[in-house]
């Protein structure tokens, strides 16, 4: 009897774990084997600001000028190789390269192909992958026998996500978005004259794509980022975080950060996609977030709140939220 028990037992559990992995695999969790590359809405001001007149000059070169950034982006990541007529001459070979092949030429691609060559475009379209992933490169490597050499498989991470730091769009006087904005959601009940129901934080009406900012100097706690970008009021994605964290259902992508020397947590929720990662050192006006339509909402927006409590999940309907209009100066005016 006991033995039927126990082999009852841990059918039982072989059962539980198994449907837990179908869940994390359904809610997009990482195995930890595909790393995230973090891009930000580029100020071409700065970009360009890091050049000479002479070499603002050599820009003129290129047959497709769209790519001016991100060639002087590739450039500064590289330029104790390589000097700039030579990334110019990479963008407008590949610019061409991928035209006559009838492939889309993204940011990625054109960075990770400075290591790979055409034939990395060749590549991807035999396959159909319309951009550049880590898994994607490790594939190719194997197929082409090329020795492993990480510092090539993760090229395009280092260049967007290290290399584009210094060029992020910066918000202004510590709040979440730039102005003018609209707030489609007010605190502590959705409608301003107290209808609507309860409401936890401010919606701020924003097109998907809109850069979203650090309203304080903090560490990134926890975010989520497996959320495709339709959102409704059916959709509770966001319930598994970054790292295989438990996450907050119905947030859909975000970035939650604790503000230095307070126990203030600050949400930014509904994002298109968080460009800070967890452990992230975070600066007042620092771009963390692109907005979006993810999780359970209604339509494109940022779902801010704060929470002044020392437990990280008190930034979803709780009794520890305050009102951002007071903690934020300017934000409701």
């Amino acid at each position: 009897m006991k033995k039927t028990i126990t082999l009852f037992v841990l059918l039982f559990l072989s059962f539980f774990m198994l449907i837990l992995g179908i869940a994390g695999v359904a809610n997009g969790s990482s195995s930890g084997d595909e790393l995230q590359s973090y891009s930000c809405v580029i100020d071409e001001t700065l970009v360009l600001d890091i050049l000479t007149e002479e070499q603002k000059q050599e820009l003129n070169n290129l047959t497709n000028g769209d790519f001016k950034t991100e060639t002087v982006i590739l450039w500064d990541a590289v330029n104790d190789t390589y000097t700039l007529s030579d990334i110019i001459a990479h963008t407008n070979t590949m610019t061409e390269y991928a035209t006559n092949v009838e492939v889309k030429l993204t940011r990625s691609i054109l960075y990770q192909t400075l290591k790979y060559g055409h034939e990395y475009i060749d590549y991807l379209k035999e396959h159909n992958y319309e951009d550049v992933s880590q898994n994607t490169n490790v594939l190719y490597e194997e197929v082409k026998n090329i020795p492993e050499e990480s510092s090539s498989i993760d090229f395009f991470v280092t260049v967007q996500s290290k290399g584009t730091t210094s060029f992020c769009v910066v918000g202004a006087i510590g709040l979440p978005a730039i102005k003018p904005y609209s707030i489609s959601g007010w605190f502590p009940s959705y409608n301003q004259d107290g209808t609507g129901g309860y409401h936890d934080g401010i919606d701020l009406a924003l097109p998907i794509g809109t850069p979203v900012f650090s309203t304080n100097n903090g560490t990134v706690v926890l975010t989520s980022s497996s959320c495709d970008n339709n959102g409704s009021m059916k959709n509770d994605c966001g319930g598994i975080g970054d790292n295989n964290l438990p996450g907050i259902s119905g947030l859909g992508n975000f970035v939650i950060v604790k503000v230095d020397g307070q126990d203030i947590f600050l949400a930014y929720g509904h994002l298109t996609s968080p460009l800070a990662k967890i452990g992230d050192k975070v600066s007042t006006n620092q771009q963390i977030g692109l907005s979006g339509h993810s999780g359970k909402s209604s339509g494109p927006h940022l779902h801010f709140v704060v929470a002044q409590s020392e437990n990280i999940y008190d930034v979803v309907n709780s009794m520890k939220v305050i009102n951002p209009c007071n903690y934020v100066q300017g934000l409701c005016d």
